[in-house]
């Protein structure tokens, strides 16, 4: 009798060990995505210069304001949000109700679509202001093939991977993104029946419509009303 009660309790113990296992790992996964982070370059013999990362080491990171912290990085040249766990390489998921928050440098990524050589694309952007219209970041880094000089006056040129220029964009309805002109009167036509008040505001602050910090009081100063 006491035997049975025994094995009666390991059995309850072990199916208790194994439900909380597996509520562990559907945690996981709803958080993060096992994949294979894999990269293909051109290198045509050559040693490849730079890094596919805005931060190269990972670095803490909540997802949606949870209470797992993870140590993540962002891959801007596949547009891949990398977390590093004990068993290998995971992938945040390219979902619209995904926030990831680097909780070291206040820095947050959500995901938005936009238009793009005629079609959309889905990528990761950085938020820059909260509210009714992001300020948004598209942060890119580009893949450029090595080049062989004939002269032996220069060096070749490696493959590189390089940091190319931050493009703006504001948030929309239905997760789409539209990225800002440059020019200031099709800037101005964005904000529509409130155009003239961004334009007096900016006009008064003395703002343009291209550094990032203007671009923040602007876009501050829009979502205030």
């Amino acid at each position: 009798m006491y035997e049975l009660k025994l094995f009666t309790m390991f059995k309850m113990l072990f199916f208790l060990l194994i439900s909380i296992s597996a509520y562990a790992q559907d945690v996981l996964d709803q958080d993060l995505i096992r994949g294979t982070v894999f990269k293909s370059f051109d290198l045509g013999g050559g040693a490849l210069v730079g890094t596919p990362y805005i931060n190269e080491e990972f670095l803490p990171a909540k997802i949606n304001d949870g209470k797992v912290l993870y140590f993540m990085r962002y891959d801007a040249y596949t547009n891949q949000m990398e977390a590093q766990q004990e068993d290998g390489i995971y992938l945040a998921p390219m979902s619209y109700n995904v926030t990831i928050n680097f909780t070291t440098t206040d820095k947050t990524y959500q995901v938005f679509d936009y238009f793009v050589d005629g079609e959309f694309t889905t990528e990761f952007f950085v938020v820059l202001t909260k509210g009714r219209h992001k300020l948004l970041v598209l942060e890119d880094v580009k893949f450029f093939e090595g080049v062989k000089t004939r002269s032996t006056l220069k060096e070749d040129t490696p493959p590189t991977l390089k940091r190319v220029t931050d493009k703006f964009f504001v948030s929309q309805a239905d997760h789409n993104a539209v990225e800002l002109p440059r020019k200031k009167n099709d800037f101005l036509s964005l904000f529509k029946e409130d155009a003239e008040k961004i334009e007096a505001y900016m006009k008064k602050e003395k703002l343009g419509n291209k550094s990032k910090e203007d671009l923040i009081k602007i876009f501050e100063f829009y979502n205030s009303f």
